[in-house]
Protein backbone atom coordinates (compact mmCIF):
# COMPACT_ATOMS: atom_id res chain seq x y z
CA UNK A 1 0.00 0.00 0.00
CA UNK A 2 2.60 2.39 0.75
CA UNK A 3 4.74 1.42 -2.35
CA UNK A 4 1.56 2.63 -4.12
CA UNK A 5 0.94 5.75 -2.56
CA UNK A 6 4.81 6.37 -3.23
CA UNK A 7 4.58 6.00 -6.83
CA UNK A 8 0.99 7.38 -7.16
CA UNK A 9 2.97 10.99 -5.90
CA UNK A 10 6.14 10.68 -8.09
CA UNK A 11 3.31 9.74 -11.20
CA UNK A 12 1.59 13.11 -10.12
CA UNK A 13 5.11 15.28 -9.40
CA UNK A 14 5.90 14.16 -13.23
CA UNK A 15 3.03 14.92 -14.64
CA UNK A 16 3.42 18.41 -12.97
CA UNK A 17 6.81 18.69 -14.65
CA UNK A 18 5.24 17.33 -18.00
CA UNK A 19 2.53 20.24 -17.50
CA UNK A 20 4.57 22.96 -16.55
CA UNK A 21 7.29 21.84 -19.53
CA UNK A 22 4.67 21.87 -21.83
CA UNK A 23 2.70 25.23 -20.81
CA UNK A 24 6.25 27.21 -20.88
CA UNK A 25 6.89 25.43 -24.66
CA UNK A 26 3.73 26.49 -25.77
CA UNK A 27 4.31 30.12 -24.50
CA UNK A 28 2.40 30.03 -20.96
CA UNK A 29 3.54 32.25 -18.61
CA UNK A 30 3.17 29.92 -15.01
CA UNK A 31 2.10 33.41 -13.26
CA UNK A 32 -0.47 33.81 -15.60
CA UNK A 33 -2.04 29.52 -15.61
CA UNK A 34 -1.81 30.16 -11.64
CA UNK A 35 -3.53 33.47 -11.52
Amino acid sequence: MIGNRISLITLGVCDLERSLAYYSAVGFEPETVLE
